[in-house]
């Protein structure tokens, strides 16, 4: 089923595992437009897992619906462009490329119209909000910024 006015994300009746080793069963989760959600559970609880299968790095089966979106046999590549991405953990730069780079880099599959759009607007906004420290360090070697900082450039390659 599609997802109703308010919510931007249902899973429902998802099951999905390893190989023949089924991990999840029956997992129903909505999550609504503007709500912030914490998944929480033991090591082995399954919610790396309900993640990977969610952003379509796991085969699933069930149903995912993304801001409207059915994402049945979407892969990762097709769950990013409807808007879903996969944030691993870890800071996962290339450390000597420029801050502008990985930029680029993380919009490899776009046209060039629309990567450079989407780099002038990471960047314009950098600019209007200072505390972020990016548009000064645009140039500068990933490596070099700080955690945090290197967080940023993954979420903002990321379209986060």
């Amino acid at each position: 089923m599609p997802t109703s006015a308010g919510e931007l994300l249902r899973v429902s009746g998802l099951s999905t595992g390893y190989g023949k080793v089924i991990v999840l069963r029956d997992v129903n989760l909505v999550v609504g437009a503007g709500e912030i959600v914490a998944l929480l559970g033991p090591n082995g609880a399954g919610k790396t897992t309900l993640l990977r299968a969610v952003s379509g790095l796991l085969p699933w089966s069930g149903g995912v619906h993304f801001d409207g979106s059915n994402l049945a046999d979407a892969g990762p590549r097709e769950t990013a462009k409807a808007g879903l991405v996969h944030v691993i953990e870890g800071h996962r730069v290339f450390t000597q490329q420029s801050v502008f780079d990985n930029l680029l880099l993380a919009a490899y599959d776009l046209s060039r119209d629309e990567r450079n759009a989407r780099v002038r607007k990471r960047s314009d906004s950098s600019q209007r909000s200072p505390r972020s420290g990016m548009s000064a360090r645009s140039h500068s070697p990933a490596g070099s910024s700080r955690c945090w900082q290197s967080r940023r450039v993954w979420c903002a390659a990321r379209g986060s």
